[in-house]
């Protein structure tokens, strides 16, 4: 068995690394263990084992510190530097298609939810007027007077101005 045998992939830093920044340090940590190796192997192997933004990050605070760290110090300032370095989630048509206002759940609220959840499809998966329709039809599970309404004067509207519209109704 290699030195290397059993390490997760080099950890960048950004968004093409394979494991969170939590996941990566585990396994990495595990891997130490089992290879029994000393702290200063440890924080060597560590070093040797990050590439792009994390490299980057590791120059810096190796040059703005003067003090040796244990591999404690170095896995807690790994960990605060990368924290969240997790990929969203790519959101889905279909399930925007499939917003439904909750229980006691204000218009303005469900909008609200509505766009936070758009924003989270890449923009070349749908078209403006795609959004519109696809919020007007939900309109029609919320309230069928304020979708019939909408559905008669939305053709010249963005979907910003249906919903503001379809608030506007609701709130009367």
């Amino acid at each position: 068995m290699t030195l290397f045998e059993g390490l997760p992939s080099r950890f960048r830093g950004e968004e093409s690394d394979v494991d969170t920044s939590e996941i990566w340090m585990k396994k990495f940590n595990i891997v130490s263990m089992l290879k029994k190796w000393s702290d200063e192997t440890k924080v060597s192997v560590f070093k040797l084992w990050l590439e792009g933004n994390a490299a980057k990050w590791l120059e810096k605070e190796e040059s703005s510190s003067t003090n040796v760290k244990s591999m404690a110090d170095w896995e807690t300032d790994f960990l605060s530097e990368f924290k969240g370095n997790i990929k969203p989630q790519a959101g889905n048509l279909i399930t925007l298609s499939q917003l439904n206002m909750e229980y006691g759940e204000h218009i303005s609220k469900f909008n609200s939810r509505y766009r936070e959840y758009l924003h989270t499809i890449p923009t070349k998966m749908y078209t403006p007027e795609w959004v519109k329709e696809s919020y007007i039809a939900s309109l029609n599970k919320i309230d069928s007077d304020v979708w019939w309404k909408i559905a008669q004067e939305s053709d010249a509207l963005t979907y910003t101005e249906v919903m503001k519209e379809a608030e506007r109704l609701r709130n009367r």
